[in-house]
């Protein structure tokens, strides 16, 4: 940082210089938190974080900063087949740290600044289903139809054109004397 005094001398404070006066003036706190992705489905759908706050130190009066921590749980059934708990994903370990604000801080010691962390009583719940095979069967006529649909479409593939060597069999003999001597 380099300032110019009485217009001809630049003077610049070195970085220690710098650090201390913002020790003075600031704290600095670093949260870490972890934070739930929605459009991911695999890996990478929980992120760890780390946030720095800036929290100036005020002299006129006494100050309680305050951070609230919000946990949040996850139940995802995030896979294609899905068979009830077996498939079910639960995650309880995504929380966010966030400052709400300040209040005025009343006891009677030397505090200038109190910073303070209060847990949410409320929890978020976050619960997701994907769109399943079974689900799919159960749309187009239920699980029945689908595998009398597939199974008849196996039978048909497996007895294609069997039908007409029957007939063609039956309707036309061949000769046991070769046509030809």
């Amino acid at each position: 940082m380099c300032q110019q005094e009485d217009g001809s001398d630049i003077i610049c404070k070195s970085d220690e210089e710098i650090k201390e006066w913002l020790k003075q003036k600031y704290i600095l706190t670093l949260n870490n938190q972890r934070r739930f992705r929605l459009e991911e489905f695999r890996k990478g759908k929980v992120v760890p974080e780390s946030r720095t706050n800036w929290i100036p130190i005020n002299t006129q009066y006494r100050e309680e900063v305050v951070f609230k921590i919000e946990i949040t749980s996850l139940e995802l059934q995030d896979l294609i087949w899905q068979w009830g708990n077996w498939t079910k994903e639960n995650i309880d370990s995504i929380f966010k740290i966030a400052q709400v604000g300040s209040r005025p801080y009343e006891f009677k010691n030397r505090v200038h600044v109190s910073v303070t962390f209060e847990l949410l009583l409320d929890q978020t719940v976050i619960d997701r289903q994907v769109y399943s095979v079974l689900d799919w069967l159960g749309d187009i006529g239920g699980l029945v139809e689908a595998l009398f649909f597939i199974g008849s479409t196996v039978m048909f593939l497996f007895q294609f054109g069997q039908f007409d060597s029957m007939l063609v069999t039956n309707l036309y003999k061949q000769n046991k004397k070769p046509a030809f001597n």
